[in-house]
């Protein structure tokens, strides 16, 4: 066995006792299972969202028609 890989194969072991026994550990194990969560739940209400722009992009245009439609009256009322 080579001295580097002597060495690659201490410190590997070493970094996994540190990982094993830092008191952190459930913390951050915590925080990337709510990290994970949210991800998912982001993504599902992404989804539904994805499905409702164009409904929200017809009401807009709708919305800035009748705007444009009424446009004489609503000046007219605002003059007053």
């Amino acid at each position: 066995m080579s001295q580097t890989s002597k060495v690659k194969s201490e410190l590997t072991t070493d970094l996994a006792t540190h990982i094993t026994l830092c008191p952190w550990r459930v913390r951050v194990e915590t925080l990337e299972a709510f990290v994970v969560a949210h991800q998912a739940r982001s993504g599902e209400n992404k989804t539904w969202l994805d499905k409702l722009w164009p409904f929200i992009w017809s009401a807009g245009g709708i919305g800035f028609y009748l705007i444009l439609l009424h446009a004489a009256e609503m000046l007219k009322v605002i003059k007053r």
